[in-house]
């Protein structure tokens, strides 16, 4: 029993080590993606010096995923998650470097930075759903825990860590490199991918009999049963879109009073709250007191950007698109408890 024991504690450690070493891949792939959606919004601001060229910079890194990951999901379920990833990363770099030739030749124009950005935003969108769920497929149940804390911790990186960099980066290096930095980092997630499923052999796939419509259309009527689920994801949804409209702001105003670097600075410190909320929530969360920590977090959230508009310095939209957040964060919470 004990060399039994004993074997399957080194075989559940040598499949870890294959997930360490995927994970540190889509950490540094994700910094350099990270730094290529700051550095191109920067770049298009300063050319352009219009908010809305910025805002269509960020539609065209999130709209894909927001269309596509539900069919990413369904496809990481019917195909290998280690081929969807290395197609995926493979993918992302041709957006990329279409984007640095044509800088390369000289007078680039916006719309294609908005075809190459878009491009390698539609291939992640089928590569993240299938890292995701290569954890299940590497790991015993019982490391999902610890698997999924360091996914979140690796996505949250491209707020974290890739303003900072970018912010430094672009005063020293021209911004054709930062691409050719986030090439590299998808080459060596996509090569370490690649070694991994070498030596780890075909993993066997369940095939499914439905076609992938009817799938989605199945997943789609658990989630609207749910009303728990249903009830939070509206809020959540509602909450995003309004501090999508903070964000889709927030830079541009920044770039019309400081420098790049600071900016980027900036961005690294507001995001670091994420990080402190979560630590916040495993330290003294409770059970018991989701929809109440929910409610209190959504009220205060509703406050600071609230406080970014009293100043006639800055836009009045600010104050006025406040106006309607907080009542809609005092109202909706509470159906979380249906």
């Amino acid at each position: 029993m004990t060399d039994e024991s004993e074997k399957m504690t080194a075989e559940q450690k040598n499949l870890y080590s294959r997930f360490l070493f995927i994970w540190f891949g889509q950490f540094i792939s994700v910094i350099g993606t990270g730094l290529t959606v700051f550095s191109l919004g920067v770049y298009v601001y300063q050319q352009t010096n219009t908010a809305s060229s910025y805002v269509f910079i960020l539609m065209c890194v999130f709209l894909p995923p927001f269309l596509l990951k539900p069919y990413g999901g369904i496809l990481a379920d019917r195909y290998d998650r280690r081929l969807m990833m290395i197609l995926g990363d493979l993918g992302a770099t041709l957006g990329l470097l279409f984007i640095f030739f044509m800088m390369l030749k000289g007078n680039i124009q916006l719309w294609q930075i908005y075809l190459g950005i878009a491009t390698s935003s539609v291939f992640s969108a089928f590569q993240e759903p299938a890292y995701k769920a290569l954890i299940t497929d590497l790991l015993p149940e019982a490391q999902y825990a610890r698997a999924s804390g360091l996914v979140q911790l690796a996505s949250s990186a491209q707020y974290l860590i890739s303003p900072f960099l970018a912010g430094i980066l672009l005063t020293i290096i021209d911004i054709k490199f930062i691409f050719l930095i986030d090439t590299t980092t998808l080459l060596i997630s996509s090569s370490i991918v690649i070694w991994i499923r070498n030596i780890s052999g075909k993993v066997k796939i369940d095939q499914h009999k439905q076609n992938i419509i009817a799938d989605l259309k199945e997943g789609m009527k658990e989630f609207s049963n749910n009303r728990g689920v249903f009830n939070l994801v509206i809020i959540t949804m509602i909450t995003l879109f309004f501090v999508g409209l903070l964000q889709s702001l927030f830079i541009p105003l920044l770039l019309s009073l400081t420098t790049v670097k600071t900016v980027g600075i900036s961005q690294s410190i507001c995001a670091s709250g994420i990080l402190i909320g979560s630590l916040f929530i495993g330290v003294f969360g409770s059970k018991n007191k989701y929809v109440k920590t929910l409610s209190i977090s959504l009220f205060l959230s509703g406050i600071f950007f609230a406080n970014l508009g009293l100043s006639k310095k800055y836009h009045i939209c600010y104050s006025s698109r406040i106006h309607v957040f907080l009542p809609l964060c005092l109202l909706l919470t509470p159906l979380l408890r249906s």
